[in-house]
């Protein structure tokens, strides 16, 4: 008997991508239906295992101004399954989202001040990314501060979010997101083969517990990654290696230890 241990089939129908420009103004469109084929994705099937077969969608409609040293970008979003909701819909809990939404303020012709709902995305992905491959993807409510130079680019942002206005909290609940981040990313352009980035990023995320009085109580535990990536791309050859370390507490109460690093090299020619 043959078993299938793992076997997943996913494509793209298509991808439909229209822009409307009128000078500083421009509109763009994204249209992704995505089909899955699936049988033991994430877990191992067994003889009562059945296929599973699904459409899903995601369906984008960008706007975009820039003109001298302001500039904003508002993404609306809509991510759903084909047939999740009936053909009569009245709007229910299936509204559509904002995946960006941001602000820019050029303060100089190097500098610039970035603010709102937007992606974050850095060398390879590996440690911030859009996650673009996800019909989701991923954003986050930022400001950034930017310094762009012809041979050297400086990105300081951060973030501090909390589920809604309130008097005498600043307890955090919603779930698999961070209360805090800061970052810090460097670039240099060693000359045209070669450029070296640097990145670090702190993390704080809170644990809610009860306390030995039998009152609730949480606490922010924080982690810090940070590392380098080089990258040498010629002609024919290409190298990029990465290097990170972090550190910090878990997510979990009683907190853990945390010491892990990551490194990688790909080689191509």
């Amino acid at each position: 008997m043959k078993t299938i241990t793992k076997r997943t089939i996913s494509f793209l129908i298509v991808t439909f991508i229209s822009t409307v420009s009128y000078s500083q103004f421009k509109i763009t469109g994204e249209i992704r239906p995505r089909m899955e084929y699936r049988h033991g994705y994430k877990t191992l099937p067994d003889t009562n295992s059945n296929n599973a077969f699904s459409v899903d969608q995601r369906t984008r409609l960008n706007f975009e101004f820039n003109k001298d040293r302001i500039g904003f970008k508002v993404s609306l979003q809509d991510v759903r399954t084909w047939g999740n909701q009936s053909q009569l819909v009245g709007n229910e809990a299936n509204a559509t989202s904002i995946h960006e939404a941001w602000g820019l303020i050029k303060l100089t012709d190097q500098w610039s001040f970035k603010f709102g709902r937007q992606e974050l995305s850095y060398d390879d992905h590996r440690i911030l990314g859009n996650v673009g491959w996800a019909q989701q993807a991923r954003s986050h409510d930022a400001i950034l501060f930017i310094l762009n130079k012809e041979k050297f680019k400086l990105h300081l942002g951060g973030a501090y979010n909390q589920d809604k206005p309130s008097l005498n909290t600043t307890s955090y609940t919603v779930p698999n997101s961070y209360k805090t981040l800061q970052l810090a990313w460097a670039q240099f352009l060693l000359n045209e083969k070669m450029n070296l980035s640097l990145l670090a990023m702190g993390i704080g995320q809170q644990v809610n517990y009860t306390n030995m009085a039998g009152n609730k109580a949480h606490q922010d535990n924080y982690t810090l990654t940070a590392g380098t990536r080089f990258v040498y791309q010629a002609k024919k050859l290409g190298l990029a290696t990465n290097i990170y370390y972090q550190l910090g507490s878990t997510n979990s109460w009683p907190a853990n230890t945390v010491s892990a690093y990551n490194f990688d090299i790909n080689v191509n020619y």
